[in-house]
């Protein structure tokens, strides 16, 4: 199920987060897909789901082409509702989809599969039937493992489960987080540190979506985040501390906007990268980050208007991180825009 989609149903609709998050839940919990359990938790959707995915004709009917199925990690086709049915005459593989405009689940498909794809609006009753068919696995020294990300997240969120391809020989691994792993024949040695796995944009839009508060949004930040993520909120005259990870009490760091720091460097430059140079309100900061860490800062806006700060330890990969850091600020700024949407819904409703 696409994010954007999920976006799209608690803009339009009379949805509650709480059903999503229950929907999250439940799909962690079993595995399945995220869209029946969602109508499952919230079945008076369904009209208006189909008419947000009604954008032109859409099969009736599918059936999974076996050979491209099997080019997928167990369950991969059940939990996103995508099912390969053939190949188009440009060499494209084609796939039923509820949302043919999902942009992760292309992205999802293609790196699995190695192929461009073309997704096929396909109905949700084809797709769901589709989904209780045991489909054909491959034998056990066959299947790419599922790898998942290794952080707790926090306890009131639920990811979206995604796969990856395993590595398999002569073969590059593949990641769906540009910059962030490795890619090559070998993995890095093992004198060099590892880059710690973060999680997808995907999996993080997943949560932010479904958060109803800012500081949902702040925790959701420094689970993706990691270790010496820290979210401030924008204040007139100071910046205070929402979250961080490891965690600390919220508003027990505040600093002075009058001062010169990277908090307030991010916010006139767009950015900060770089160390986090000696000053009298960055010694706050000491039980995260040593004097002259380096580290990647963000602000966090809505309509150009900075509601919170991001500070991300880029001590490793500093490029990737923040690579990593621009996309969650933005994924972060458009889950706050749909607060303040379905805020301002519930008040003329």
């Amino acid at each position: 199920m696409s994010v954007s989609l999920v976006r799209r149903l608690l803009a339009h609709t009379s949805v509650q987060p709480e059903a999503v998050h229950r929907a999250l839940l439940e799909s962690g919990r079993t595995s399945g897909a995220l869209l029946e359990a969602l109508l499952t938790q919230a079945p008076y959707l369904r009209a208006a789901l189909e008419g947000i995915l009604r954008r032109g004709p859409v099969a009736p009917t599918l059936e999974p082409d076996r050979r491209w199925v099997r080019e997928l990690p167990p369950g991969f086709c059940e939990r996103l509702l995508a099912f390969p049915v053939g190949e188009t005459p440009e060499g494209e593989v084609e796939v039923a989809v509820a949302d043919a405009a999902d942009p992760h689940v292309r992205n999802e498909l293609e790196a699995q599969l190695e192929r461009p794809v073309r997704l096929r609006p396909t109905s949700l009753d084809a797709l769901f039937a589709a989904a209780g068919v045991r489909t054909v696995a491959k034998p056990a020294s066959e299947r790419p493992a599922v790898r998942v990300a290794t952080s707790t997240p926090p306890t009131n969120e639920a990811a979206i489960p995604l796969v990856r391809r395993s590595d398999r020989p002569g073969k590059k691994r593949v990641s769906t987080t540009p910059g962030l792993g490795w890619s090559g024949e070998a993995p890095p040695s093992s004198g060099a540190p590892t880059p710690r796995v973060r999680p997808t944009p995907a999996e993080v839009e997943g949560r932010l979506v479904a958060c109803a508060s800012v500081d949902g949004i702040a925790e959701t930040i420094t689970w993706a985040g990691g270790p010496g993520t820290l979210v401030f909120a924008v204040r007139s005259d100071r910046f205070e501390l929402l979250a961080a990870a490891p965690p600390a009490e919220p508003g027990s760091v505040v600093i002075p906007r009058t001062e010169i720091t990277v908090l307030g460097l991010a916010l006139a430059e767009g950015d900060y990268r770089g160390a986090l140079f000696e000053c009298g309100p960055h010694r706050a900061f000491e039980p995260w980050h040593a004097p002259g860490a380096p580290v990647f800062v963000a602000p966090v806006s809505v309509r150009d208007h900075p509601v919170l700060v991001v500070l991300l330890d880029a001590g490793q990969e500093p490029a990737a991180v923040a690579r990593y850091g621009e996309r969650l600020a933005v994924a972060a700024g458009r889950s706050l825009e749909l607060l303040v949407v379905r805020r301002r819904r519930s008040l003329h409703s």
